[in-house]
């Protein structure tokens, strides 16, 4: 909360948890790099980039007023967090029962929840950390 007060508006804040954008990084920018990370997996990138996309359609016009702009790409908003974005995907890849060398692998690539609020004690329990 105090954050919020020194950052300014609530265009800061995640649409999904509300907490204050600290790594102003679209879903679509993320999701290029998971793509990239994808090509190394074929048999799940199969599986799991038609889940992306479908997450990335849903949101695509519907917060497009809000945020901040990514600092990546500089044309989207940045109105979901990478942490929960990324936490997104993290319990698609554990609901298609994948390994847990590619989750290890995952969670070292895209860990955005640097303050352990989100999935970090989940990856921590399945013994990732």
């Amino acid at each position: 909360m105090i954050l919020k007060k020194l950052l300014g508006s609530e265009q800061n804040s995640c649409n999904n948890c509300n907490d204050v954008i600290v790594h102003p990084l679209c879903p679509f920018c993320v999701s290029l790099q998971m793509k990239a990370w994808l090509t190394y997996h074929p048999s799940l990138n199969n599986r799991l980039l038609p889940n992306i996309q479908e997450y990335l359609n849903k949101i695509k016009d519907k917060f497009e007023n809000h945020g901040t702009n990514c600092i990546k790409c500089m044309d989207k908003k940045a109105s979901i967090c990478p942490g929960c974005f990324t936490e997104n995907i993290f319990r698609k890849l554990r609901g298609m029962n994948t390994k847990k060398s590619i989750l290890q692998e995952y969670y070292d690539f895209f860990n955005y929840d640097l303050d352990r609020t989100k999935y970090t004690d989940e990856a921590e329990q399945l013994g990732l950390l």
